[in-house]
């Protein structure tokens, strides 16, 4: 999510990091890399470089997003200067923006960077954590392939569990996969047995904001509960803004629940992933929203004296926990 939030985006790698390091609390202040906001020495300093690399890395990988060229650059100085310290070499350097990419060395370049004429040819697609990045573009791609696997359950499965799609761009296709898998399996179908007819046939930057809100949609069928969330950003002269920040789907249980059980699932649902989001996109927030067109599930949340079904009163205290009845 990071790093989709600036327009000028950077990713890297440390090289041959095979262990986990840590650093003792008392030596920590000696690793700080200080820097005083435009030169400023009679200033607070920030420990600016090192903020990044705490909060943008992900295993031994760092990406993060930025809003001009400039500060990438200065950043990317940096952090290779601050992890050299300690003898971690940040390689595999890729970004969006050719400004930013000529100041980074040569060897240090990902590969697929490297053969690129900066001065003439597009950037080319990348993956950031598996998932595709077309560079030139700045958008994010899924590769499609028609699946060579049997036209069974085992096969069904494995393409499924193929996907990687960690912010749910493509939930709405691959839940449609999901409910076929879950027909088959509901028809008592073997592993290796060829999937119902009817089945094989089926369909398949912030710039100067000054008010941000997480919205949370979320919905059920008799087949699946979802729930999408849109950041909306409000400029001082009120216009505004939506990104798509993420989906997710699940399938309903087996055991069949009542359509307002599954939309008080998504609800619950949304609570989640508005925890999660709120943690991790390291953006201000002033309040998240959730939307429902449950009246059920509403009434549901208002309830605060009747004795409610051990099912219902559970998820109800997991969204009363985390949010107020306004919201």
């Amino acid at each position: 999510m990071r790093l989709r939030q600036e327009p000028i985006a950077l990713m890297a790698d440390i090289e041959a990091m095979f262990h986990q390091v840590k650093v003792n609390p008392e030596h920590r202040d000696a690793l700080r890399f200080l820097w005083w906001e435009g030169g400023d020495l009679t200033q607070t300093p920030m420990t600016y470089a090192a903020n990044r690399a705490k909060s943008n890395f992900y295993e031994d990988y760092v990406l993060l997003s930025v809003t001009e060229p400039k500060e990438a650059i200065i950043i990317s100085r940096q952090l290779r200067h601050l992890l050299s310290l300690e003898g971690f070499k940040l390689t595999k350097w890729i970004s969006n923006d050719k400004e930013v990419l000529n100041t980074i060395p040569f060897e240090s370049r990902h590969a697929g960077v490297k053969e690129v004429n900066l001065g003439c040819e597009d950037l080319p697609t990348e993956r950031a954590l598996g998932v595709m990045w077309d560079l030139n573009g700045d958008q994010f791609a899924a590769k499609v392939q028609v699946p060579t696997r049997p036209a069974s359950k085992k096969g069904l499965r494995a393409v499924v569990r193929s996907v990687y799609d960690p912010l749910g761009f493509i939930c709405p296709f691959t839940i449609k996969a999901k409910l076929i898998f879950q027909d088959e399996s509901r028809r008592k179908k073997n592993w290796d047995e060829d999937i119902t007819k009817q089945n094989l046939h089926k369909p398949g930057g912030l710039g100067c904001a000054t008010s941000s809100h997480l919205h949370h949609f979320c919905d059920a069928a008799q087949v699946a509960y979802v729930v999408v969330t849109y950041l909306l950003l409000v400029d001082n002269e009120g216009n505004a803004r939506c990104s798509f920040v993420c989906g997710k789907g699940r399938l309903a249980p087996l055991k069949q629940l009542m359509v307002p059980r599954l939309e008080l699932c998504a609800a619950v649902m949304a609570t989640r992933a508005d925890q999660t989001i709120k943690s991790e996109i390291g953006v201000p927030l002033e309040e998240s929203v959730f939307w429902t067109d449950s009246m059920s599930v509403v009434k549901y949340i208002a309830n605060l004296e009747k004795r409610l079904h051990t099912l219902v009163a559970n998820r109800i205290s997991a969204i009363h926990e985390v949010t107020e009845k306004a919201q």
